[in-house]
């Protein structure tokens, strides 16, 4: 924000944050202008002002910026080729270890380095293509917030042994938010892979899908787990950050976490549907699907009451969309009344809240259409419609692509 004030903050970093802010503007000047062009001039300067030639940081923040519009926009490819080049330039500087004098820069190059990283987990799901970079254990996680947020130029940068860490995130602060994000974001990756080759390999059910499957439910048992008592979820907590003005960091890893649990479970959601081949194994599991996409709705519902902490980034619409179907499923297969009511009303406030959301981003239409496409899933054949095969591989993780009715499939 300094650099802001004192006008020292580059011209194509400043047009690509208002590219995506300006849509929440209240300025009189946007007053006859849709929330959704209101941004366009400005990535458009921004893309006129990169130089491909220019292999820096600013020009790593900038295509991040161009990437975030075109995946905004439901634009899947633009974004991933504006992210590739992010990542082929951040390799070839060795981002993370560049020589720099304070920490500051040193913290913001280890920063950028892993928001690539977590970026191509999400962009990974949509095009179903390699990372382009591998978690190294040799950088070193995000420092807690609080402290970033209190960095100044002064502050000489460290120096690291890699030859003391043994995985990814052993050098980590458990009180960092943001590492903790990175650490779930790493998780939802192997989710991502798991589900992947459920679909390719759906006739062997067993052995290394079966391993690897619990090893998952495991792991984010441990995440859980192991948070600090400072970033568990509860009323208290989201006070706490609000007032360090990382409210909407804190709500927004919860979201993931639930999102992770919702994602993971949901492929036990269809054989819970055949009533005389009750598994309790897979009925407990289906219950935490629902339980995990229950806490979702809910936490979003409450996280709107404060301006500080209300959910409105495109991801949420896609990670509701989800959700809602959980609910569908209540409604379809459930027997407890009080279930079925809970669920039809979280379904309805769902809507509400995507079509909400759709006010300011382009790509939560596509929510809105993949839900009435499920709609016709199940209305097709109520006893298909939670099947996961690759239709259902689509809906879950293609959050940008457009999305035919199954039986066009």
């Amino acid at each position: 924000m300094a650099q802001v004030k004192d006008s020292s903050i580059p011209k194509i970093l400043f047009y690509g944050v208002a590219s995506l802010s300006a849509r929440y503007s209240t300025h009189p000047v946007f007053a006859s202008i849709t929330p959704w062009d209101r941004g366009r001039p400005y990535r458009d300067e921004v893309k006129r002002l990169l130089d491909l030639e220019d292999t820096s940081l600013i020009s790593i923040q900038a295509c991040m910026l161009l990437a975030a519009n075109a995946s905004v926009e439901g634009d899947s490819r633009t974004e991933s080729v504006y992210h590739a080049i992010a990542s082929r330039m951040a390799m070839l500087l060795d981002l993370p270890n560049l020589p720099v004098e304070s920490l500051l820069e040193q913290e913001i190059n280890r920063r950028v380095w892993w928001s690539l990283i977590t970026t191509e987990t999400w962009s990974t799901a949509t095009q179903s293509l390699p990372r382009f970079i591998k978690p190294r254990n040799t950088i070193p996680l995000p420092m807690d917030e609080r402290k970033f947020a209190s960095l100044t130029c002064d502050t000489p940068a460290t120096t690291f042994d890699p030859s003391l860490c043994a995985s990814t995130t052993c050098n980590f602060d458990p009180q960092s938010l943001v590492a903790q994000m990175i650490r779930l974001n790493l998780l939802l990756y192997d989710i991502i892979l798991f589900l992947n080759s459920r679909i390719a390999d759906q006739q062997d059910k067993h052995s290394m899908n079966r391993e690897f499957d619990h090893q998952l439910r495991h792991s984010l048992d441990e995440w859980a787990k192991n948070l600090p008592p400072r970033l568990r979820y509860s009323e208290e907590n989201v006070i706490y950050w609000a007032g360090e003005d990382f409210g909407a960091i804190f709500i927004t890893l919860h979201i993931n976490y639930n999102h992770a649990g919702q994602l993971l479970f949901y492929q036990y959601l269809h054989s819970t549907q055949e009533q005389d081949q009750l598994d309790d194994l897979a009925q407990g599991f289906a219950q935490r699907c629902k339980q995990h996409a229950a806490s979702l709705c809910d936490l979003i519902y409450e996280a709107k009451q404060r301006s500080d902490t209300a959910v409105l980034y495109p991801l949420a619409g896609h990670i509701l969309c989800l959700a809602s179907t959980v609910q569908v499923h209540t409604l379809l297969f459930g027997v407890d009344d009080n279930d079925i009511l809970v669920a039809k009303m979280r379904l309805e406030r769902n809507f509400e809240m995507i079509s909400s959301m759709n006010n300011y981003w382009p790509m939560n239409h596509m929510s809105i259409s993949r839900l009435q496409h499920f709609h016709n899933a199940c209305l097709r054949s109520k006893d298909d419609s939670f099947l996961l095969d690759g239709w259902m591989l689509r809906f879950l993780l293609g959050f940008t692509q457009d999305i035919n009715d199954r039986g066009a499939v």
